[in-house]
């Protein structure tokens, strides 16, 4: 549940999410090995679905392995079998700074309130697998009300699983609502309410920033795009400056600024 999905409509994907992916093919097309060699790193965001969704992933990120390029992973680890698993381990461990980041916010009867549908024992499998290749992987969790008594355990759990890190995540969802109203696949009313503990600052926003004093901020706001030079590409082959802006007013004023077709790529 995100801002993928509607959440008056039984979390169904809004209109805006497209069943497309890039091919193996048609990316090594793109990225071709001089490419790759220019290459720091490659963030797999999941800003329109789960990055493991994809048929040719595991490719992908094997043959970018072989070029040396930093890659992470973003996905709450619930698809595939532990064969894929361990692949994609292998391959992410060649390269020092690689990661996965498991999106999991919550224990056995709390993860699948935000994660619906999500299997936790299949995801704990899953990561389990992850890890005994010797990939480095982080437990990202996200507070809620329904998950804040979770957390030491969660935290607990991670250690002996042999995770790198565990991240708290302070989450922006709520906004000005004091809670988060949504239908559930079957058609009830429910909510979601934030915590009761709050973090100061966001853990998994840490490192960003301590380097934020580094970057000229617009309205207190700094760009991680434009700090770290990182344009977002989505399945389309389409660029953006930033993957909070694919398809908004805010894009289509920098087309506009840019003297591009509104309707084209830059």
């Amino acid at each position: 549940m995100c801002e993928r999905t509607d959440a008056e409509n039984n979390c169904k994907p809004k209109s805006f999410i497209k069943n497309i992916e890039i091919s193996f093919e048609q990316f090594r097309s793109a990225c071709p090995p001089s490419f790759c060699n220019k290459l720091e790193y490659v963030i797999y965001s999941g800003t329109y679905g789960d990055p493991i969704a994809a048929n040719s992933l595991l490719n992908i990120v094997e043959y970018l392995a072989d070029h040396g390029v930093v890659q992470v992973l973003s996905t709450n680890g619930g698809l595939r079998n532990t064969s894929w698993w361990e692949k994609l381990g292998r391959a992410l461990k060649k390269v020092p700074g690689s990661k996965v980041e498991f999106h999991i916010d919550g224990l056995e009867k709390t993860n699948a309130i935000y994660r619906i549908h999500s299997r936790f024992e299949k995801i704990i499998e899953n990561a389990k697998t992850f890890i005994n290749t010797g990939a480095d992987a982080e437990w990202h969790y996200i507070l809620f009300k329904h998950n804040e008594k979770d957390l030491e355990r969660a935290q607990e759990l991670s250690k002996n699983m042999g995770f790198k890190n565990f991240l708290a995540i302070d989450t922006s969802r709520f906004r000005k609502e004091k809670r988060f109203k949504y239908k559930t696949p079957g058609g009830e009313d429910a909510y979601i309410d934030p915590p009761g503990t709050k973090i100061q600052v966001p853990i998994a926003d840490q490192n960003f920033r301590e380097g934020e004093s580094k970057v000229r901020t617009v309205n207190g706001i700094a760009c991680r795009s434009s700090w770290q030079n990182r344009p977002y590409i989505n399945a389309n082959g389409d660029i953006s400056a930033c993957c909070w802006l694919p398809g908004s007013p805010d894009e289509q004023k920098l087309k506009e600024i840019a003297g591009c077709d509104s309707n084209s790529s830059y």
